[in-house]
């Protein structure tokens, strides 16, 4: 196996195929940084942006994987700035 394909960033790994409909965001790459709001659907973080939630709920944050996820290492840091509409 290619060690470089389990290296991911936040945007994921260009190794792999896109991730399946059983991955917590299916048709992004495998590896990638995504959230959700409550029981939303997920979205793509990656390298950051701007997101606008339309329910409310717990921000929640995951890498876009199922397979052995007990073996990964490292992780993120997310700086989480929340604008209060006027």
């Amino acid at each position: 196996m290619d060690c470089a394909l389990m290296e991911f960033g936040p945007t994921g790994t260009t190794g792999l195929e896109l991730a399946e409909d059983d991955y917590p965001m299916p048709g992004a790459r495998v590896g990638a940084l995504v959230g959700r709001v409550g029981e939303g659907a997920s979205f793509f973080i990656g390298n950051g942006g701007t997101f606008t939630a339309t329910e409310s709920g717990e921000l929640q944050f995951r890498i876009n994987d199922i397979v052995g996820m007990y073996d990964n290492s490292g992780g993120f840091i997310v700086v989480y700035s929340p604008e209060v509409p006027t």
